[in-house]
């Protein structure tokens, strides 16, 4: 109810007044999502220097209210500046990755997974959570580069979906142990290995996935997440797509038959794998975290 909602945010700037009063920050930082905008609020109120990072191209509700108060707006992607135009200031700053994923490169990570780095890689990744509308969609794929002695594909199905995936693989006849080129697993705990041999990527669109496949240049074919808030994954994979970097295709319209297609287009044309390569590498920003210090610390 309204006084329900009314009653929680009142609670959330009075905590919030208090855990700032007692830790007594020189500088809030907010990352968007309702949790954080009582503290940002009740910093901006109290006089203590405020900053927002969003990592979507399209800021949530939360980034969007708080913009108009706070020092600094930094984003991950270009085209959020515009829902950002009566903010102070507005910088572009891309979204902080683990600097494990830089440290990699091919021969390491393909000696790390046991994958030949001479091979033409295919890594397919769903999420921590998995992607059951992917990994159905890539029993085609499999079926068809299965034994293909110059292509390897690495599936990482996300633990809920890997038995359902495992019985689906066995029931279409596909022998994982004879198709010595096939890979398909519940987690990879070591993702930057992956990344590093990877040379055409299928996954969804989350702001940190994006950021880590930009920064190694890795083309991709894209399929937003339907059910994310206000559906923020399409606008990052078009976003992508406008670029040149990625494919998109949308959940909904999502088949074994369209993805083998869309795969088997990409690879059929080299040029255009590698003008996407490059084009994604322009969209990365593997120093964001520096950039993100250097200029919150302005306002110290």
């Amino acid at each position: 109810s309204n006084i329900k909602t009314c009653w929680l945010a009142l609670r959330g700037l009075r905590e919030s007044r208090r855990i700032l009063k007692q830790f007594a920050p020189d500088l809030v930082v907010g990352t968007g999502g309702y949790v954080c905008g009582p503290v940002v609020l009740m910093a901006y109120w109290l006089g203590i220097p405020t900053a927002i990072h969003e990592q979507n191209a399209w800021p949530g509700i939360t980034n969007r209210i708080l913009s108009r108060l706070v020092s600094l707006v930094m984003t991950t992607f270009e085209e959020s500046k515009p829902h950002f135009n009566r903010a102070a200031r507005v910088e572009v700053t891309g979204l902080p990755i683990r600097p494990e994923i830089m440290e990699v490169n091919r021969l390491v990570g393909a000696q790390r997974l046991g994958l030949d780095p001479q091979l033409l890689t295919i890594l397919v990744v769903g999420g921590s959570r998995g992607a059951q509308s992917i990994n159905r969609a890539m029993l085609a794929v499999l079926e068809h580069y299965q034994n293909r002695p110059d292509i390897q594909i690495v599936q990482v199905t996300g633990t809920l979906g890997y038995e359902e995936t495992r019985k689906s693989i066995i029931e279409r006849g596909l022998n994982l142990e004879e198709s010595g080129n096939i890979r398909v697993v519940p987690y990879l705990y070591d993702i930057e290995n992956a990344l590093a041999v990877a040379d055409l990527m299928i996954c969804r669109a989350g702001a940190a996935t994006l950021a880590e496949i930009s920064a190694k240049g890795i083309p991709s074919v894209l399929i937003p997440y339907p059910y994310a808030s206000e559906n923020h994954q399409e606008h990052n994979a078009r976003a992508f797509e406008a670029q040149g970097a990625a494919v998109v295709i949308k959940d909904r319209d999502l088949s074994g038959e369209k993805l083998l297609v869309t795969v088997q287009e990409l690879l059929g044309e080299p040029g255009r794998l590698a003008r996407m390569a490059v084009a994604a590498h322009k969209l990365g920003r593997p120093q964001a975290v520096k950039e993100i210090v250097s200029l919150l610390s302005n306002y110290l």
